[in-house]
Protein backbone atom coordinates (compact mmCIF):
# COMPACT_ATOMS: atom_id res chain seq x y z
CA UNK A 1 0.00 0.00 0.00
CA UNK A 2 1.13 3.21 -0.97
CA UNK A 3 1.42 6.09 2.38
CA UNK A 4 0.45 8.86 1.63
CA UNK A 5 2.66 12.00 1.89
CA UNK A 6 2.63 15.57 3.26
CA UNK A 7 2.49 18.00 0.62
CA UNK A 8 5.01 20.48 0.76
CA UNK A 9 3.40 23.97 1.79
CA UNK A 10 3.45 26.21 -0.99
CA UNK A 11 4.58 29.75 -2.48
CA UNK A 12 2.03 31.53 -0.58
CA UNK A 13 4.59 31.43 2.24
CA UNK A 14 7.87 33.32 2.37
CA UNK A 15 10.83 31.71 1.25
CA UNK A 16 12.53 31.89 4.97
CA UNK A 17 9.31 29.73 6.16
CA UNK A 18 8.79 27.47 3.40
CA UNK A 19 12.32 26.32 3.53
CA UNK A 20 12.22 25.67 7.42
CA UNK A 21 8.92 24.00 7.66
CA UNK A 22 9.51 22.23 4.46
CA UNK A 23 12.44 20.33 6.07
CA UNK A 24 10.58 19.21 9.24
CA UNK A 25 8.03 17.62 6.33
CA UNK A 26 10.89 16.27 4.40
CA UNK A 27 12.10 14.44 7.53
CA UNK A 28 9.00 12.68 8.82
CA UNK A 29 8.25 11.65 5.29
CA UNK A 30 11.68 10.74 4.98
CA UNK A 31 11.24 8.45 8.16
CA UNK A 32 8.35 6.32 6.60
CA UNK A 33 5.96 7.66 8.85
CA UNK A 34 2.22 7.03 7.27
CA UNK A 35 0.39 10.57 6.94
CA UNK A 36 -1.74 10.14 9.91
CA UNK A 37 1.42 9.35 11.69
CA UNK A 38 3.58 12.28 10.30
CA UNK A 39 0.60 14.84 11.05
CA UNK A 40 0.75 13.46 14.76
CA UNK A 41 4.40 13.98 15.43
CA UNK A 42 4.37 17.34 13.49
CA UNK A 43 1.46 18.24 16.12
CA UNK A 44 3.10 16.86 19.00
CA UNK A 45 5.93 18.76 18.07
CA UNK A 46 4.00 21.90 17.96
CA UNK A 47 2.55 21.58 21.00
CA UNK A 48 5.82 21.48 22.99
CA UNK A 49 6.85 24.07 20.89
CA UNK A 50 3.69 26.61 22.46
CA UNK A 51 4.58 25.59 25.96
CA UNK A 52 7.63 27.60 26.12
CA UNK A 53 9.14 30.86 24.13
CA UNK A 54 12.37 28.76 23.68
CA UNK A 55 12.30 25.48 22.27
CA UNK A 56 12.84 22.82 25.06
CA UNK A 57 16.76 21.59 25.17
CA UNK A 58 15.97 18.16 24.90
CA UNK A 59 13.52 18.20 21.93
CA UNK A 60 16.39 20.49 19.95
CA UNK A 61 19.05 17.38 21.36
CA UNK A 62 16.67 14.31 19.77
CA UNK A 63 15.68 16.31 16.49
CA UNK A 64 19.86 17.04 16.30
CA UNK A 65 20.40 13.54 16.01
CA UNK A 66 17.54 12.72 14.22
CA UNK A 67 18.83 15.29 11.74
CA UNK A 68 22.14 13.98 11.82
CA UNK A 69 21.41 10.70 11.87
CA UNK A 70 18.74 11.12 8.83
CA UNK A 71 21.82 11.71 6.69
CA UNK A 72 20.74 12.80 3.26
CA UNK A 73 19.81 16.86 2.77
CA UNK A 74 18.16 17.35 -0.45
CA UNK A 75 19.43 21.01 -2.40
CA UNK A 76 16.11 22.67 -0.67
CA UNK A 77 17.11 21.63 2.86
CA UNK A 78 20.74 22.96 2.61
CA UNK A 79 19.20 25.96 1.80
CA UNK A 80 16.95 26.38 4.51
CA UNK A 81 20.24 25.57 6.68
CA UNK A 82 22.06 28.92 5.06
CA UNK A 83 25.25 26.69 5.34
CA UNK A 84 25.37 26.14 8.77
CA UNK A 85 25.60 22.53 10.06
CA UNK A 86 21.68 22.67 12.00
CA UNK A 87 18.42 24.84 11.03
CA UNK A 88 18.92 25.98 14.60
CA UNK A 89 22.00 27.60 14.18
CA UNK A 90 20.59 29.47 11.24
CA UNK A 91 17.83 30.80 13.39
CA UNK A 92 20.07 31.85 16.50
CA UNK A 93 21.93 33.58 14.20
CA UNK A 94 18.56 35.73 13.03
CA UNK A 95 17.56 35.91 16.18
CA UNK A 96 20.95 37.76 17.34
CA UNK A 97 20.85 40.08 14.45
CA UNK A 98 17.97 40.74 15.44
CA UNK A 99 19.06 41.59 19.15
CA UNK A 100 21.41 43.70 17.66
CA UNK A 101 19.42 46.01 15.84
CA UNK A 102 16.79 46.56 18.59
CA UNK A 103 20.25 47.15 21.39
CA UNK A 104 21.68 49.81 18.59
CA UNK A 105 18.10 51.41 17.90
CA UNK A 106 17.49 51.77 22.19
CA UNK A 107 21.38 53.39 22.36
CA UNK A 108 20.82 55.81 19.39
CA UNK A 109 18.09 57.89 22.22
CA UNK A 110 19.39 60.94 22.98
CA UNK A 111 21.82 60.64 26.48
CA UNK A 112 20.29 64.15 27.93
CA UNK A 113 16.98 62.70 27.33
CA UNK A 114 17.62 59.71 28.99
CA UNK A 115 19.19 61.56 32.29
CA UNK A 116 16.30 64.01 32.26
CA UNK A 117 13.92 60.91 32.45
CA UNK A 118 15.49 59.98 35.78
CA UNK A 119 15.63 63.32 37.46
CA UNK A 120 13.45 64.00 40.59
CA UNK A 121 13.47 67.84 41.87
CA UNK A 122 12.93 68.92 45.38
CA UNK A 123 13.49 72.29 44.39
CA UNK A 124 16.25 74.87 42.78
CA UNK A 125 18.23 77.42 44.32
CA UNK A 126 20.31 80.51 42.80
CA UNK A 127 23.40 81.67 45.17
CA UNK A 128 26.85 83.24 45.63
CA UNK A 129 29.70 83.44 47.72
CA UNK A 130 33.34 85.18 46.97
CA UNK A 131 34.39 82.37 44.54
CA UNK A 132 31.27 82.11 42.06
CA UNK A 133 27.86 82.24 41.57
CA UNK A 134 25.81 78.77 41.75
CA UNK A 135 22.55 77.39 41.02
CA UNK A 136 21.30 74.42 42.54
CA UNK A 137 19.07 71.48 41.59
CA UNK A 138 17.94 69.27 44.42
CA UNK A 139 17.02 65.96 43.65
CA UNK A 140 15.96 63.19 45.70
CA UNK A 141 13.60 63.42 48.62
CA UNK A 142 15.43 59.97 50.50
CA UNK A 143 18.75 61.11 50.24
CA UNK A 144 18.88 64.99 50.06
CA UNK A 145 21.28 65.38 46.97
CA UNK A 146 22.09 68.18 45.01
CA UNK A 147 23.38 69.03 41.64
CA UNK A 148 25.19 72.37 41.79
CA UNK A 149 26.26 74.47 38.74
CA UNK A 150 29.11 76.74 39.21
CA UNK A 151 29.82 80.27 37.25
CA UNK A 152 32.78 82.39 37.48
CA UNK A 153 33.40 85.43 36.05
CA UNK A 154 37.04 85.46 33.72
CA UNK A 155 39.22 88.48 33.38
CA UNK A 156 37.38 90.14 30.86
CA UNK A 157 34.42 89.77 32.83
CA UNK A 158 32.42 87.19 31.12
CA UNK A 159 30.56 84.47 33.13
CA UNK A 160 30.56 80.66 32.18
CA UNK A 161 30.36 77.55 33.67
CA UNK A 162 33.10 76.33 35.32
CA UNK A 163 32.45 73.03 36.92
CA UNK A 164 29.11 70.96 37.89
CA UNK A 165 29.39 69.52 41.05
CA UNK A 166 27.03 66.50 42.90
CA UNK A 167 26.78 65.98 46.92
CA UNK A 168 24.13 66.10 49.69
CA UNK A 169 22.56 69.31 50.60
CA UNK A 170 24.03 71.35 53.96
CA UNK A 171 20.86 72.58 55.95
CA UNK A 172 23.32 74.49 58.59
CA UNK A 173 24.19 76.66 56.17
CA UNK A 174 20.57 77.71 55.52
CA UNK A 175 19.64 77.60 59.71
CA UNK A 176 18.43 79.85 61.30
CA UNK A 177 19.22 81.75 64.87
CA UNK A 178 16.68 81.33 67.67
CA UNK A 179 16.52 83.73 70.80
CA UNK A 180 14.82 81.81 73.87
CA UNK A 181 12.49 84.19 75.76
CA UNK A 182 11.30 82.25 78.91
CA UNK A 183 12.45 79.43 81.54
CA UNK A 184 13.87 76.75 79.17
CA UNK A 185 15.64 73.57 80.26
CA UNK A 186 18.96 73.24 78.18
CA UNK A 187 19.83 70.25 80.75
CA UNK A 188 19.42 67.89 77.95
CA UNK A 189 20.37 70.16 75.34
CA UNK A 190 19.82 69.65 72.41
CA UNK A 191 17.03 68.05 73.58
CA UNK A 192 15.72 71.68 74.95
CA UNK A 193 12.70 72.18 76.35
CA UNK A 194 10.05 74.31 78.35
CA UNK A 195 7.01 73.09 80.30
CA UNK A 196 5.89 76.95 80.90
CA UNK A 197 2.33 78.35 78.41
CA UNK A 198 3.48 81.61 76.58
CA UNK A 199 7.89 80.73 76.89
CA UNK A 200 8.85 81.54 73.17
CA UNK A 201 11.47 81.70 70.84
CA UNK A 202 12.05 84.59 68.04
CA UNK A 203 13.52 84.26 64.66
CA UNK A 204 14.21 86.39 61.59
CA UNK A 205 15.10 84.99 58.19
CA UNK A 206 15.26 86.10 54.30
CA UNK A 207 13.26 83.02 51.98
CA UNK A 208 10.33 81.23 50.61
CA UNK A 209 9.80 78.40 53.25
CA UNK A 210 10.53 77.66 56.57
CA UNK A 211 11.20 74.17 58.87
CA UNK A 212 11.29 73.29 62.15
CA UNK A 213 13.36 70.65 64.41
CA UNK A 214 12.59 68.90 67.41
CA UNK A 215 12.20 66.17 69.74
CA UNK A 216 9.09 64.49 69.45
CA UNK A 217 7.58 62.05 71.99
CA UNK A 218 4.60 60.87 74.38
CA UNK A 219 4.71 64.05 76.48
CA UNK A 220 5.08 66.67 73.66
CA UNK A 221 2.98 69.66 73.44
CA UNK A 222 2.03 72.63 71.27
CA UNK A 223 4.05 75.53 69.56
CA UNK A 224 1.98 78.03 67.85
CA UNK A 225 4.51 79.81 65.05
CA UNK A 226 3.52 83.39 63.82
CA UNK A 227 5.20 85.54 61.15
CA UNK A 228 5.20 89.35 60.81
CA UNK A 229 2.83 89.11 57.87
CA UNK A 230 0.25 87.64 59.85
CA UNK A 231 0.45 84.06 58.95
CA UNK A 232 -0.32 81.51 61.89
CA UNK A 233 0.42 77.77 62.09
CA UNK A 234 0.70 75.01 65.10
CA UNK A 235 3.19 72.28 65.27
CA UNK A 236 3.03 69.11 67.65
CA UNK A 237 5.95 67.90 69.79
CA UNK A 238 3.44 64.69 70.22
CA UNK A 239 4.31 61.16 69.22
CA UNK A 240 4.18 57.99 70.76
CA UNK A 241 7.99 57.09 69.60
CA UNK A 242 11.10 59.57 70.72
CA UNK A 243 13.01 60.79 67.86
CA UNK A 244 13.46 64.13 66.41
CA UNK A 245 12.25 65.24 63.19
CA UNK A 246 11.84 68.03 61.13
CA UNK A 247 8.86 69.59 59.74
CA UNK A 248 7.73 72.68 57.43
CA UNK A 249 5.69 75.32 58.91
CA UNK A 250 5.46 77.65 55.68
CA UNK A 251 5.97 77.07 52.30
CA UNK A 252 5.88 78.84 49.29
CA UNK A 253 5.91 82.24 50.41
CA UNK A 254 6.75 85.76 49.04
CA UNK A 255 10.76 85.60 48.91
CA UNK A 256 11.36 88.52 51.12
CA UNK A 257 12.86 88.91 55.09
CA UNK A 258 10.27 87.65 57.84
CA UNK A 259 10.58 87.90 61.89
CA UNK A 260 8.70 85.28 63.79
CA UNK A 261 7.86 83.95 67.03
CA UNK A 262 7.07 80.68 67.98
CA UNK A 263 4.82 80.66 71.38
CA UNK A 264 4.31 77.58 74.01
CA UNK A 265 0.91 76.40 73.86
CA UNK A 266 0.75 73.69 76.31
CA UNK A 267 -0.69 70.27 75.62
CA UNK A 268 -1.79 69.40 72.24
CA UNK A 269 -5.51 68.89 72.32
CA UNK A 270 -5.70 66.40 69.81
CA UNK A 271 -2.93 64.52 71.41
CA UNK A 272 -2.72 64.47 75.38
CA UNK A 273 0.81 64.42 76.60
CA UNK A 274 1.42 61.29 79.17
CA UNK A 275 2.50 63.52 81.92
CA UNK A 276 3.09 67.72 82.07
CA UNK A 277 3.61 68.72 78.24
CA UNK A 278 6.82 69.75 76.84
CA UNK A 279 7.82 72.37 74.17
CA UNK A 280 10.78 70.47 72.62
CA UNK A 281 13.31 73.03 70.38
CA UNK A 282 16.11 72.23 68.87
CA UNK A 283 19.06 74.03 70.47
CA UNK A 284 22.32 73.74 72.49
CA UNK A 285 24.15 77.36 73.27
CA UNK A 286 27.54 78.06 71.20
CA UNK A 287 26.97 74.78 68.87
CA UNK A 288 26.53 76.25 64.92
CA UNK A 289 26.06 72.63 64.15
CA UNK A 290 22.48 72.24 66.44
CA UNK A 291 19.39 74.32 64.85
CA UNK A 292 15.84 74.37 65.54
CA UNK A 293 14.99 76.56 62.38
CA UNK A 294 16.08 76.34 58.60
CA UNK A 295 14.95 77.76 55.29
CA UNK A 296 14.76 76.79 51.67
CA UNK A 297 13.08 73.55 49.95
CA UNK A 298 16.54 72.70 48.96
CA UNK A 299 19.73 73.81 51.22
CA UNK A 300 23.02 74.58 49.45
CA UNK A 301 25.25 71.92 48.60
CA UNK A 302 28.04 70.57 50.85
CA UNK A 303 31.25 71.47 49.23
CA UNK A 304 33.33 69.54 51.55
CA UNK A 305 31.64 65.75 50.59
CA UNK A 306 30.86 67.02 47.01
CA UNK A 307 32.51 65.77 43.66
CA UNK A 308 32.87 66.62 40.60
CA UNK A 309 30.72 65.49 37.70
CA UNK A 310 32.19 68.45 35.04
CA UNK A 311 35.62 69.31 35.20
CA UNK A 312 35.98 73.02 36.91
CA UNK A 313 39.10 73.79 35.20
CA UNK A 314 37.72 73.53 31.31
CA UNK A 315 35.03 75.70 29.82
CA UNK A 316 32.41 73.88 27.97
CA UNK A 317 30.46 77.02 26.71
CA UNK A 318 32.13 77.55 23.67
CA UNK A 319 35.89 78.42 22.48
CA UNK A 320 37.04 79.15 19.20
CA UNK A 321 40.71 80.15 17.90
CA UNK A 322 40.75 82.72 15.80
CA UNK A 323 42.77 85.55 13.82
CA UNK A 324 42.61 87.61 10.21
CA UNK A 325 43.33 85.96 6.96
CA UNK A 326 46.82 85.65 6.57
CA UNK A 327 47.97 85.68 9.81
CA UNK A 328 47.32 82.09 11.21
CA UNK A 329 50.06 82.35 13.75
CA UNK A 330 48.65 85.14 15.62
CA UNK A 331 45.54 82.97 16.81
CA UNK A 332 43.93 83.45 20.23
CA UNK A 333 41.48 81.61 21.69
CA UNK A 334 37.82 83.22 22.72
CA UNK A 335 36.85 83.00 25.34
CA UNK A 336 40.01 83.51 27.77
CA UNK A 337 42.23 80.75 28.11
CA UNK A 338 45.68 81.11 30.04
CA UNK A 339 46.84 84.57 30.53
CA UNK A 340 46.05 86.48 27.22
CA UNK A 341 43.24 88.75 28.54
CA UNK A 342 41.08 91.34 26.17
CA UNK A 343 39.22 88.89 23.88
CA UNK A 344 36.12 89.30 24.86
CA UNK A 345 35.51 93.31 24.77
CA UNK A 346 32.40 95.23 25.50
CA UNK A 347 30.49 92.15 27.94
CA UNK A 348 27.27 93.30 28.71
CA UNK A 349 24.68 91.11 30.23
CA UNK A 350 22.25 90.04 32.74
CA UNK A 351 20.66 87.55 35.32
CA UNK A 352 17.74 86.88 35.67
CA UNK A 353 15.82 84.90 38.50
CA UNK A 354 11.94 83.80 38.18
CA UNK A 355 12.09 86.18 35.20
CA UNK A 356 13.19 89.36 37.26
CA UNK A 357 16.28 91.08 36.85
CA UNK A 358 18.66 90.51 39.49
CA UNK A 359 22.18 91.91 38.58
CA UNK A 360 23.99 93.64 35.65
CA UNK A 361 27.10 92.13 34.23
CA UNK A 362 29.38 94.75 32.46
CA UNK A 363 32.74 94.14 31.98
CA UNK A 364 35.36 93.55 34.85
CA UNK A 365 33.11 94.66 37.34
CA UNK A 366 31.58 91.63 38.03
CA UNK A 367 28.57 92.57 39.74
CA UNK A 368 27.31 90.23 41.99
CA UNK A 369 24.03 88.91 43.26
CA UNK A 370 21.79 91.48 46.04
CA UNK A 371 21.42 88.34 48.23
CA UNK A 372 23.50 85.27 49.64
CA UNK A 373 20.49 82.15 48.79
CA UNK A 374 17.25 82.59 47.15
CA UNK A 375 14.56 80.11 45.85
CA UNK A 376 13.99 80.06 42.05
CA UNK A 377 12.05 78.06 39.76
CA UNK A 378 14.12 79.42 36.78
CA UNK A 379 17.55 81.33 35.99
CA UNK A 380 18.94 82.83 32.26
CA UNK A 381 21.71 84.68 32.24
CA UNK A 382 22.31 86.59 29.10
CA UNK A 383 25.32 88.48 27.94
CA UNK A 384 26.75 90.24 24.70
CA UNK A 385 30.52 90.45 23.64
CA UNK A 386 32.86 91.38 20.65
CA UNK A 387 35.58 88.73 19.74
CA UNK A 388 39.20 90.52 19.78
CA UNK A 389 42.31 89.34 18.77
CA UNK A 390 44.65 92.00 20.90
CA UNK A 391 47.92 91.33 18.42
CA UNK A 392 46.15 92.16 15.51
CA UNK A 393 43.40 94.26 17.16
CA UNK A 394 40.81 92.96 14.63
CA UNK A 395 37.28 92.72 15.92
CA UNK A 396 36.56 88.84 14.94
CA UNK A 397 32.94 88.53 15.36
CA UNK A 398 30.06 89.36 17.83
CA UNK A 399 28.61 87.15 19.61
CA UNK A 400 25.54 86.34 22.54
CA UNK A 401 25.49 83.53 24.51
CA UNK A 402 22.65 82.86 27.02
CA UNK A 403 22.27 79.86 29.71
CA UNK A 404 18.94 78.89 30.94
CA UNK A 405 18.13 76.30 33.64
CA UNK A 406 14.76 75.59 35.21
CA UNK A 407 12.53 73.29 38.08
CA UNK A 408 10.69 72.09 34.43
CA UNK A 409 13.56 71.67 32.34
CA UNK A 410 16.26 70.67 35.49
CA UNK A 411 19.31 71.01 32.81
CA UNK A 412 21.69 73.82 31.58
CA UNK A 413 20.97 74.77 27.96
CA UNK A 414 23.75 76.80 26.48
CA UNK A 415 22.92 78.89 23.42
CA UNK A 416 25.69 80.67 20.95
CA UNK A 417 24.47 82.91 18.25
CA UNK A 418 27.80 84.48 16.23
CA UNK A 419 28.00 86.71 13.45
CA UNK A 420 31.45 87.30 11.97
CA UNK A 421 32.22 90.66 11.58
CA UNK A 422 35.88 90.45 9.50
CA UNK A 423 37.14 87.70 7.37
CA UNK A 424 39.12 85.42 9.80
CA UNK A 425 40.72 82.20 9.74
CA UNK A 426 39.96 79.47 12.68
CA UNK A 427 42.36 76.63 13.59
CA UNK A 428 39.98 75.21 15.86
CA UNK A 429 37.02 75.80 17.44
CA UNK A 430 34.09 74.13 19.24
CA UNK A 431 30.18 75.16 20.24
CA UNK A 432 30.09 72.13 22.87
CA UNK A 433 32.79 69.92 24.72
CA UNK A 434 31.65 67.68 28.23
CA UNK A 435 34.63 67.72 30.22
CA UNK A 436 34.85 65.53 33.36
CA UNK A 437 37.11 63.27 35.61
CA UNK A 438 38.12 59.92 35.29
CA UNK A 439 38.61 59.48 39.20
CA UNK A 440 34.63 60.22 39.66
CA UNK A 441 33.51 58.00 36.61
CA UNK A 442 34.32 54.99 35.60
CA UNK A 443 32.30 54.92 32.55
CA UNK A 444 32.22 57.08 28.97
CA UNK A 445 29.53 56.52 26.38
CA UNK A 446 28.26 57.72 23.00
CA UNK A 447 25.38 57.92 22.15
CA UNK A 448 25.87 55.00 19.34
CA UNK A 449 26.52 52.55 22.24
CA UNK A 450 30.15 53.17 21.93
CA UNK A 451 31.69 52.36 25.63
CA UNK A 452 34.73 53.51 27.27
CA UNK A 453 35.21 51.60 30.90
CA UNK A 454 37.66 52.04 32.54
CA UNK A 455 37.98 55.90 30.92
CA UNK A 456 41.61 55.53 29.44
CA UNK A 457 43.85 58.35 30.79
CA UNK A 458 47.00 57.40 28.59
CA UNK A 459 46.94 61.13 26.12
CA UNK A 460 45.22 58.66 23.54
CA UNK A 461 42.39 60.34 21.50
CA UNK A 462 39.52 59.21 19.13
CA UNK A 463 37.00 60.87 16.61
CA UNK A 464 33.37 60.04 15.99
CA UNK A 465 30.89 61.53 13.07
CA UNK A 466 28.04 63.86 13.01
CA UNK A 467 25.75 60.66 13.28
CA UNK A 468 26.59 61.36 17.12
CA UNK A 469 24.94 64.13 19.00
CA UNK A 470 25.51 63.02 22.64
CA UNK A 471 27.50 61.58 24.87
CA UNK A 472 27.81 60.56 29.03
CA UNK A 473 30.16 60.24 31.76
CA UNK A 474 28.61 57.71 34.68
CA UNK A 475 29.93 57.01 38.15
CA UNK A 476 29.65 56.49 41.57
CA UNK A 477 29.56 59.59 44.34
CA UNK A 478 29.47 57.52 46.94
CA UNK A 479 28.91 53.69 47.91
CA UNK A 480 25.47 52.83 46.67
CA UNK A 481 24.79 56.00 44.99
CA UNK A 482 25.50 56.84 41.22
CA UNK A 483 26.29 60.48 39.01
CA UNK A 484 26.39 61.37 35.54
CA UNK A 485 27.25 64.31 32.76
CA UNK A 486 25.45 64.40 29.99
CA UNK A 487 25.62 66.72 27.16
CA UNK A 488 24.28 67.03 23.53
CA UNK A 489 24.54 69.40 20.58
CA UNK A 490 20.96 69.60 18.64
CA UNK A 491 22.37 71.65 15.97
CA UNK A 492 25.64 70.91 14.87
CA UNK A 493 25.27 69.88 11.70
CA UNK A 494 23.25 73.29 10.36
CA UNK A 495 26.12 75.02 11.76
CA UNK A 496 28.83 73.08 9.96
CA UNK A 497 27.24 73.34 6.63
CA UNK A 498 27.24 77.32 6.83
CA UNK A 499 30.32 78.08 5.06
CA UNK A 500 32.52 76.71 6.82
CA UNK A 501 35.13 75.05 4.35
CA UNK A 502 38.52 73.11 5.28
CA UNK A 503 37.12 70.78 7.59
CA UNK A 504 39.94 68.13 7.90
CA UNK A 505 39.03 65.61 10.06
CA UNK A 506 35.61 63.93 11.68
CA UNK A 507 33.62 66.80 14.10
CA UNK A 508 33.60 64.53 16.72
CA UNK A 509 36.81 64.59 18.95
CA UNK A 510 37.63 62.37 22.31
CA UNK A 511 40.82 63.18 24.44
CA UNK A 512 42.07 60.99 27.27
CA UNK A 513 44.09 62.52 29.03
CA UNK A 514 47.11 62.25 31.22
CA UNK A 515 46.11 64.45 34.28
CA UNK A 516 42.34 63.24 35.36
CA UNK A 517 40.47 64.80 32.57
CA UNK A 518 38.39 63.58 29.78
CA UNK A 519 36.68 65.57 27.25
CA UNK A 520 33.96 65.01 24.54
CA UNK A 521 34.33 67.65 22.03
CA UNK A 522 32.02 68.95 19.21
CA UNK A 523 34.12 71.07 16.45
CA UNK A 524 32.37 73.08 14.09
CA UNK A 525 35.45 74.38 12.90
CA UNK A 526 38.84 73.20 12.18
CA UNK A 527 41.42 74.94 9.73
CA UNK A 528 38.47 76.87 8.24
CA UNK A 529 37.99 80.31 6.49
CA UNK A 530 34.67 82.61 8.21
CA UNK A 531 33.95 84.90 6.06
CA UNK A 532 32.28 88.58 7.05
CA UNK A 533 28.24 87.95 7.73
CA UNK A 534 28.22 84.30 8.42
CA UNK A 535 26.48 83.73 11.06
CA UNK A 536 26.66 80.30 13.64
CA UNK A 537 23.69 79.26 15.67
CA UNK A 538 24.36 76.45 18.50
CA UNK A 539 22.52 74.78 21.37
CA UNK A 540 23.87 72.17 23.61
CA UNK A 541 21.91 70.78 26.60
CA UNK A 542 24.26 69.66 29.85
CA UNK A 543 22.21 67.06 32.30
CA UNK A 544 23.44 66.24 35.34
CA UNK A 545 22.26 64.04 38.17
CA UNK A 546 22.62 62.62 41.36
CA UNK A 547 20.49 59.49 42.35
CA UNK A 548 20.28 56.11 45.09
CA UNK A 549 21.17 53.61 42.68
CA UNK A 550 22.75 52.67 39.56
CA UNK A 551 19.50 53.16 36.69
CA UNK A 552 19.67 50.12 34.33
CA UNK A 553 18.86 52.64 31.55
CA UNK A 554 22.43 54.47 32.08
Amino acid sequence: MVQKKIPLINSAHGSETRNIINELIKLFNGMGYTYDEALSKAHSVLSEAKKTNDMNEDVQRQLDEIILENGNSEAEVVQARGGLPLLKDRLNNQEEEVNKKSVLSFRHTNLVDKVNSLINVRGMYLKKDSEAIYVGIGMGDGIKGVVEYRFVNNDDGLLLLRGVRSGFEDPIQNKIDVTLDGVFNEGSAPSTFTTAVGDSFNFEFEGSNLHFTSVVESRGGLWEFELSNGMKKNITCYNNNTTIVTRTVFEDLPHQKYKGKATFKGADPFNPPTSSARGYVHYKPADPTVYALNHGKVSPLNHSTSKWVISPNSIPDFAINGTDVGNSNSGVWVPQHGSVKNVSLNVSGRIFADGEHEVFISGTEKNTLEFDYKEVENVKISQTFRANNPNSNLEMWSHIVTHTISEVNPFLTITNNIEVLNDIFSNAGYLGMLPSSPNNMYKLELENGEIYSPIPQDSSERSFDLGVNSAIYVGENTSGRYHAAAMDVTSLKDAINLNVENINSPPGLITFRSDNVSKVYFYFTNKSYLNSGDSFSVTQRIACIFGERYPTVL
